[in-house]
């Protein structure tokens, strides 16, 4: 058996009345999918017809699930696969270099939007010259998979993806962190060219509406600015999530935990930052992801090394927890637990 990494997807069933008694649940099937390379960094999400879409970056070439030849160091790879796990198209996407970091959302006609970071020039996929060393690469696919267009946005230097979200009038936005100065897509600096969080809205023909770059300041090199996930609200705004060590400086509001914090910061429609939130232990605490509540709030998940200190109000576990918050509508805490091992 191919000693490589494969993706690997198990799906589960709950059934509550199962789970009111506490039985454990069950599982319905579980496919390995993948190519003769190391195929990393899965994301998946559901589609209308009650199957799924994976995407991840590969550099395998035809071989095992893999149907078309690899055309840089890294691509996309998007699986479509049916409600039983059954594949039904998979294709690979990319040009000459590496593309990396891919994510995905489902479009209003039923295609795709992939976003990820592409190094690479004009060639295979790629329609458009790179700006800087990485850029944003955006790909938008057909209900098939088919290519429809493609983007490449970007500063002078690096711009990295962390996540896509679509938005109501049938276009989207892309969070990631930049080190580029102003110029080429790049409408703001990035401090002293260390990184920040980049978000860039677009309609749904792939045209930049704004862009925002958001930072505190740089006092050393171990001053950086990562946003991870984003989210719409039901005002049309945005909510971004990320992690900070910047103290209070530039749109940073509030002082430095620890090491790192999170760092979550409400934007309008416009990409005006409505308010900030800095949150944190003692140590280092690194955003994983944020969502929606059904009150309007949110919760953020990430990890974390802080102990009892600041806005952690229960004790570490082990070397490294799993940390929740919960925030309201405005950003304040309402609650947080540190969930963990030994380890």
């Amino acid at each position: 058996m191919n000693p490589m990494k494969k993706y690997l997807f198990l799906l589960f069933s709950f059934f509550y009345s199962h789970f009111l008694l506490a039985q454990a649940p069950s599982i319905i099937w579980d496919k390995t999918i993948g190519g003769n390379g190391q195929d990393l960094r899965p994301t998946m999400i559901t589609t209308s017809d009650g199957g799924f879409v994976i995407v991840g970056q590969s550099p395998s070439d035809i071989s095992g699930d893999k149907s078309e030849a690899n055309k840089g160091g890294n691509d996309y790879w998007v699986v479509k696969l049916n409600s039983n796990g059954q594949k039904v198209w998979d294709k690979t996407i990319g040009g000459n270099g590496l593309e990396e970091t891919p994510t995905i959302t489902a479009t209003s006609d039923g295609g795709l939007f992939i976003a990820g970071t592409s190094s690479s020039n004009i060639s295979g996929d790629k329609s458009e010259a790179n700006k800087g060393m990485r850029d944003y690469w955006v790909v938008k696919l057909n209900s098939n998979g088919q290519k429809v267009w493609d983007k490449t946005i970007g500063g002078n230097y690096s711009d990295i993806v962390s996540a896509i979200i679509a938005t109501n009038d049938g276009g989207f936005a892309v969070a990631g962190s930049s080190n580029s100065s102003m110029g080429y897509d790049k409408s703001e600096s990035s401090p002293a060219n260390e990184y920040a969080y980049w978000i860039v809205r677009f309609n749904g023909s792939g045209q930049k509406l704004w862009d925002k770059t958001f930072a505190g300041s740089r006092y050393d090199i171990h001053n950086v600015d990562v946003a991870k996930s984003i989210i719409t609200t039901s005002d049309g705004g945005f909510v971004i999530a990320g992690t900070s060590s910047s103290d209070i400086s530039g749109d940073k509001s509030e002082a430095r935990k620890g090491s790192d914090d999170y760092w979550v910061i409400k934007l309008n429609s416009n990409g005006q930052k409505v308010w900030d939130k800095t949150i944190g232990g003692s140590g280092a605490d690194d955003v994983t992801s944020i969502i929606t509540t059904t009150d309007g709030g949110f919760v953020v998940v990430g990890t974390s090394s802080s102990s009892i200190s600041g806005d952690k109000t229960e004790a570490s576990k082990g070397y490294q927890d799993y940390w929740i918050v919960k925030l309201n509508s405005n950003g304040q805490k309402v609650w947080d637990k540190t969930i963990g091992g030994s380890k």
